[in-house]
């Protein structure tokens, strides 16, 4: 489990081979073409989607003969294993149609497990059960609907999606508490081999990647059936969705990973950080001017790429450490997950960094420095005393900050 790196499960540029390129540029103009003409085609096709149940077997021969025109072709394999007994499906994750290409050749019902409009999540064709009011709602919500409807129920567990080249992200366990026999698929896709585009390179959104499929002349979806499992009497939940993963994974020829979705949203955070970093230190060599240098320093704050609840938490330690730059806390927060530790690191030392307060003479930072740097000389044996060390030390880091405050608008 552990060789796989993260970074090996995902692919980060659209263009695979450079030598795809020459072809790109020659198809082209035929590619926006079809992707206009196929837009408006998928307006009706989404119509007819929502007008026609779900349950009604000529909807789904409209929908995918429709969805060929689309450029979007879906082909199952193992058909026979289906098991109408089995109410849960889960497969892998490799786009945001996953779910289209299932329903297209068995009608279910997906829940909606991220946080985004009720608007948003119908015309993607998600069902919201709940997921905004916690995991019992969720668990109870998916439950009453098998018991209640014979459409089953679709679950992607990695909850990321990856390349379907290397490994599985973890799978999720709430679709292996719900008493229910599971029925694993598993998605390939495969396109015109002279147009090497990936289906959904890491960062992308879901609409650039639905232009490809438009744009491309096909996207061939292939489903397949695996035999259903069940939960044995002494397994753990953990357990089975182990062994689930275990089954999409070997059928595919992948490893299994321990790496989870959250997981993949840090080291996507760290690669779009990583990225800016690169275009502005190169905007910054090429230009020698302390103004490109400031836009450079601005691109390099990670805050708006970090997520409201760390935005949060940087801004709580910038408010006691003003001088220490936002890179520096956010990177030590992903760590700690806590204001308190964060702040106690920075004042004792153990991260170092270059003190940011532009304008400030070195004398007047140094002193600044000196005020503000408690670093002890050895670490308090007992919790009380590392909690009153922190508590003194933060106390005076507050004092300074207020007065530096004043001084800064003349106050004193």
């Amino acid at each position: 489990m552990g060789s796989v790196e993260i970074g090996e499960l995902f692919e980060s540029s659209r263009l695979r081979c450079t030598w795809s390129l020459l072809p790109l540029v020659m198809y082209f103009p035929l590619g926006i073409v079809l992707a206009l003409v196929r837009f408006f085609i998928g307006l009706h096709t989404f119509l007819i989607s929502k007008l026609l149940p779900k349950s009604l077997t000529v909807r789904r021969y409209i929908l995918r003969t429709m969805c060929v025109v689309l450029g979007i072709a879906v082909r199952t394999e193992c058909a026979g294993k289906r098991s109408k007994s089995a109410k849960i499906l889960v497969t892998n994750h490799i786009s945001p149609l996953d779910h289209l290409a299932v329903n297209l050749v068995l009608p279910n019902v997906t829940p909606c497990v991220w946080d985004i409009p009720d608007g948003l999540a119908w015309a993607m064709g998600f069902k919201d059960m709940g997921v905004r009011q916690g995991r019992d709602t969720l668990l109870r919500n998916v439950t009453k609907h098998c018991q209640d409807s014979s459409l089953p129920v679709l679950s992607h567990p990695e909850g990321a999606s990856t390349s379907g080249k290397v490994g599985l992200l973890k799978f999720s366990t709430w679709p292996f508490m719900l008493d229910q026999s599971v029925q694993p698929l598993t998605l390939t896709i495969s396109r015109l081999p002279f147009l090497q585009i990936t289906v959904s390179p890491l960062g992308s959104t879901w609409w650039a990647d639905l232009f490809w499929v438009l744009f491309l002349p096909y996207t061939l979806f292939t489903v397949k059936y695996l035999p259903v499992l069940t939960k044995e009497e002494e397994e753990t939940v953990e357990a089975f969705a182990k062994r689930a993963q275990e089954a999409i994974a070997n059928d595919l020829g992948l490893q299994v990973t321990s790496h989870s979705d959250a997981d993949k949203v840090e080291y996507a955070k760290r690669m779009l950080f990583e990225r800016s970093q690169g275009e502005a230190q190169g905007k910054s060599s090429s230009s020698g001017t302390e103004e490109v240098s400031g836009t450079a320093s601005a691109a390099l704050d990670p805050i708006p790429l970090a997520d409201p609840e760390t935005r949060r938490m940087v801004k709580q330690v910038k408010d006691v450490l003003p001088h220490v730059p936002a890179a520096v806390i956010m990177s030590d927060l992903e760590k700690t997950r806590n204001v308190d530790v964060t702040i106690t690191n920075l004042v004792e030392g153990k991260v170092e960094y270059t003190s940011i307060e532009p304008g400030q003479s070195s004398e007047t930072k140094n002193s600044a420095l000196t005020q503000t740097r408690f670093a002890a000389d050895k670490f308090g044996k007992s919790s009380n005393e590392r909690q009153m060390s922190f508590q003194d030390r933060k106390k005076a880091m507050l004092e300074t900050a207020r007065r530096k405050f004043l001084e800064k608008h003349a106050l004193l």
